[in-house]
């Protein structure tokens, strides 16, 4: 099995995540890189955009060479993980995108 590495790293014009290369347990880390460069995440288009870029890393990322019933565990598995891994970072980027967010909670003690 593999093990995800703990650390990741948010920018805003891209987002990053290293992960060990699946079902390849003897190669170093790979880091995966989105780019956020040219999109503008407050429109759905864009976001759409985004969503097909992680798409495209993680496949690549978790690509094993085997077609048996083992690797294509492997790569599922990797591709859950880092999936999971990512959400978090695309959200972010989202919302800081649609830009600072003020909640406000309202007491009455004498009602």
């Amino acid at each position: 099995m593999f093990k995800i590495a703990t650390t990741t790293l948010f920018a805003l014009s891209a987002i990053t995540l290293a992960v060990p290369a699946a079902a390849q347990p003897e190669q170093n880390d790979v880091t995966v890189e989105i780019r956020l460069d040219g999109l503008d995440l407050t429109r759905a288009e864009d976001r759409d955009r985004l969503d097909d870029r992680v798409e495209y890393a993680i496949r690549r990322a978790c690509r094993v060479n085997g077609m048996d019933s083992h690797s294509r565990k492997t790569q599922r598995a990797c591709q859950e993980s880092m999936t999971d891994l990512l959400a978090p970072q695309v959200e972010l980027a989202i919302a800081e995108a649609r830009g600072p967010s003020l909640a406000a909670i309202e007491a009455n003690p004498g009602a």
